[in-house]
């Protein structure tokens, strides 16, 4: 289910969409959050910049898995790189902490005019439910649309 659109500029070149998974209409099991912007600079620094503010945002925090990957829309395939973390925290309204998995994914897209944009999924789901959210976000993904 969409819960929010975000709009980070004036033009609307830079903004965000997030879709939460419910589990019994009120928890959320998986949150997935895409961000598309304008691209300015290397792709690695951006990569990079997105891997330590995870890390500095989630402290105890630690990368289990970095991995090429690939994204097929618009009839293009794009390479990109995905990165898994591992923390504890709060997830799902539930109030606990428990142990979660969190996933960056960051695509180079040729897209629009002016030189491209970045494209970033974040995903979070607990850690004991990635068998189960692994098929949701397989299907889920691989549907994902990105604007033209």
């Amino acid at each position: 289910m969409r819960v929010g659109v975000r709009k980070y500029d004036e033009a609307g070149e830079h903004y965000s969409v997030g879709y939460n998974r419910f589990f019994l209409l009120t928890t959320t099991a998986c949150g997935f959050t895409a961000y598309f912007r304008p691209a300015r600079g290397d792709v690695a620094a951006y990569l990079a910049a997105n891997r330590e503010e995870v890390l500095k945002v989630h402290p105890g925090a630690e990368v289990v898995a970095t991995e090429k990957v690939v994204a097929e829309k618009n009839g293009k395939k794009h390479e990109g790189v995905k990165v898994t973390f591992k923390f504890e925290g709060e997830f799902g309204g539930l109030g606990k902490e428990q142990k979660l998995l969190s996933e960056l994914y960051v695509f180079r897209d040729a897209g629009p005019p002016n030189g491209g944009r970045f494209v970033k999924y974040r995903i979070t789901f607990p850690a004991d439910q990635e068998k189960t959210e692994r098929k949701h976000l397989d299907k889920f993904l691989a549907d994902f649309p990105w604007p033209p």
